[in-house]
């Protein structure tokens, strides 16, 4: 039961020469190891938090951007040169009022839309029980917590959420595939890997 960073990607040299970098092995043997992942041109990298406190989960009603209208985790894109660790920090901050401290990555997740053979979306997923701040609605996202007998799955964004949330509650460090229609609204096939 541990977990960690994994500050890049490695992208298989095969099927991207020249863009290959370093995954590096973090210590405490989370099992997040160097590994090949296959980068789409367009693909777009995020990274979400969720905060887990006592027997209450966070979570956001987003009002922009993708996912608006649906519950999730707090997250969003990476900006460029940004590490995942420092844009969980930030899209937190910027979405709830809140600092998490010390998230732990907790998961990788890839994103298929359209049957493509490269993923269109990753997300680097963390967890953590701590924050500081206070709470608040801001203009991209409404914060509410939900006791974890009762998380909304059913008004979250996309139904993969099902799935992994769980995993990361249970603290326990794992890899995900989802596969769905190009519109998001049907998953199609999903694998998932404790690491």
């Amino acid at each position: 039961m541990c977990y960690g960073p994994i500050d890049q990607l490695v992208v298989d040299s095969r099927r991207l020469s020249g863009r290959e970098r370093s995954l590096p092995r973090h210590g405490r043997g989370s099992g997040f190891e160097s590994r090949s992942v296959h980068i789409g041109v367009n693909m777009v990298k995020t990274a979400m938090c969720f905060i887990v406190n006592s027997d209450k989960i966070l979570l956001i009603w987003k009002k922009k951007g993708v996912g608006n209208g649906f519950w999730n985790g707090p997250g969003g894109r990476l900006e460029k040169g940004e590490k995942p660790l420092d844009c969980v920090v930030r899209e937190v901050v910027e979405e709830t009022g809140i600092k998490p401290i010390k998230p732990e990555r907790l998961g990788f997740v890839e994103f298929y839309l359209d049957q493509k053979n490269l993923p269109d979306y990753v997300a680097y997923v963390y967890g953590t029980e701590k924050f500081s701040g206070i709470l608040k609605e801001t203009d991209e996202a409404n914060p509410k917590w939900f006791p974890i007998d009762k998380i909304p799955y059913e008004k979250m964004f996309a139904e993969d959420k099902k799935y992994w949330v769980p995993l990361v509650i249970e603290k326990k460090a794992f890899k995900g595939k989802f596969y769905f229609d190009k519109n998001w609204t049907r998953l199609l096939k999903k694998e998932i890997t404790m690491v």
